[in-house]
């Protein structure tokens, strides 16, 4: 029986110094090729690439004319108008609304600037209509009459589209 004990233990031991003699040797060595692995190499033919300078292009500026300018300011303001009269009429937030009649105004003024002094008074008139459209808004929701606002809105529409067309301002738009 003391001679079979033995002989497990001599195996047992023996295996037991070959995996420690199998990890030293790991630890000793490293990982120097798995290391090697993973790093990134420099290209070879990338130095050698020559990207080309290109020369800006310098291209003219277009000239638009008073006639296009003012029909863009006017196209542009038929949309500003639609979406404040949706956002009235849904009762959006007044800061939206806010910012709608604000972009309005910008673009009538705008549309002033194009016009000759004669027109540039009845533009004037429609822009100080929004302005108290927009101290309207800025009171409080209670005191203020939405209906009122809103036929005010249609109607100042309306004497645009009558009073300042492309169509109609073409002969007073300053050159």
């Amino acid at each position: 029986m003391n001679n079979l004990y033995s002989v497990k233990g001599r195996r047992l031991s023996m295996v037991a110094l070959i995996v420690l003699v199998g990890c030293m040797s790991l630890m000793l060595s490293g990982c120097e090729p798995l290391r090697k692995k993973f790093v990134r190499k420099k290209k070879k033919g990338r130095e050698k690439e020559v990207l080309p300078i290109l020369e800006p292009i310098d291209y003219v500026a277009k000239k638009e004319s008073s006639p296009e300018i003012y029909r863009k300011y006017y196209a542009m303001r038929k949309v500003w108008h639609k979406d404040l009269l949706m956002a009235l009429e849904e009762g959006g937030r007044d800061k939206h609304v806010l910012y709608v009649i604000d972009k309005e105004i910008m673009l009538l003024v705008d549309m002033k600037n194009l016009l000759q002094e004669a027109k540039q008074k009845g533009i004037e008139a429609q822009i100080q209509k929004l302005r108290k459209i927009e101290a309207d808004l800025n009171r409080p929701e209670a005191f203020r009459n939405q209906d009122a606002m809103l036929k005010n809105l249609i109607r100042i529409d309306r004497d645009i589209r009558n009073d300042f067309k492309p169509d109609v301002v073409i002969n007073d738009l300053e050159s």
